[in-house]
């Protein structure tokens, strides 16, 4: 059975408009430089949140990163609704359910917000596991994904790892995984993704097998 691991945002989840939508409306409240583009921010973000919001204008003098945080997790919340699925994710989905392989999430994603999400998106049943981690700071999904591969005896040989960051390749190639597609259709830009992975993608739509 071959083994498909998802990074969920920017990756199955198309929320890379709302995150820029929303940076514009905390910077704009700060009087930081805002007005950022889709395309901006793709070539700015960095999954380093704290380097990220420092490049972007934050000082963490008057507020914590966890105040930061906070705050764009609510807004985020109100806005999910305008999310949909990132081109080509279904189909996919949909062959590999047809192939009897498995699928599973691994996210940065509060874990409880993360399944309600997939639930509301109504994808749920497409997986074997979803994923995320225990609170909203983004940390970590190394070490969750080598205790998920001890306890269900996954051979990184046997898996693709999909994802849109360079985050996502360096977590792949943590727990072991060669075969690695980067799609810019998330948080980061082709251009940034290819000089790292050859195998990058602009959607999922473009994936064979």
């Amino acid at each position: 059975m071959k083994t498909f691991i998802f990074d969920y945002n920017g990756t199955i989840l198309n929320d890379a408009g709302i995150a820029t939508e929303i940076e514009n409306i905390m910077l704009q409240e700060r009087n930081l430089p805002s007005g950022y583009t889709l395309e901006d921010y793709r070539s700015m973000f960095d999954t380093d949140m704290i380097q990220y919001y420092r490049q972007i204008g934050y000082t963490f003098e008057k507020e914590t990163f966890e105040d930061v945080a906070h705050q764009f997790n609510a807004l985020y919340q109100q806005k999910f609704s305008e999310c949909t699925l990132c081109d080509g994710v279904l189909p996919l989905l949909q062959q590999i359910e047809r192939n009897n392989d498995q699928a599973v999430i691994l996210s940065s994603c509060q874990d409880a917000m993360l399944k309600k999400q997939c639930q509301q998106l109504g994808i749920s049943h497409y997986f074997k596991e979803i994923m995320g981690i225990d609170n909203f700071l983004a940390g970590s999904k190394v070490e969750i994904a080598k205790h998920w591969m001890i306890r269900s005896a996954v051979r990184p040989d046997d898996c693709t790892y999909f994802g849109d960051t360079l985050a996502d390749y360096n977590t792949a190639k943590a727990i072991g995984v060669e075969d690695i597609i980067l799609v810019a259709s998330g948080h980061q830009s082709y251009v940034r993704l290819k000089q790292v992975c050859p195998s990058a993608i602009h959607s999922l739509k473009e994936y064979q097998r």
